[in-house]
């Protein structure tokens, strides 16, 4: 049976995950009673990129999104280099 992941933020403003079903606390201030569900997940990676999405300040965002495109976008091209060279030979 898969598990459901949740995206919850705090009243102080820190977003963070929890299994469903689980005692959740805050890990920047350990409330453990008033929070929000954002969002649920059943892939637990998905999640964690949730948190550091929702944690990464605004002024920022952009900045790194665009790097990380840019990275993706490097990886892919040395994918499909290795896949031509391996179909070649």
């Amino acid at each position: 049976m898969a598990s459901n992941w949740l995206l919850l933020r705090c009243k102080c403003g820190q977003s963070f995950g929890a299994r469903q079903g689980t005692q959740a606390s805050c890990s920047r201030c350990g409330e453990s009673s008033q929070f929000t569900t954002t969002a649920v997940f059943t892939d637990p990676a998905k999640l964690t990129e949730a948190v550091a999405n929702a944690n990464l300040p605004s002024e920022i965002s952009q900045e790194i999104e665009a790097k990380l495109n840019e990275k993706k976008r490097k990886q892919l091209k040395t994918c499909l280099l290795y896949t031509s060279d391996a179909a070649d030979e």
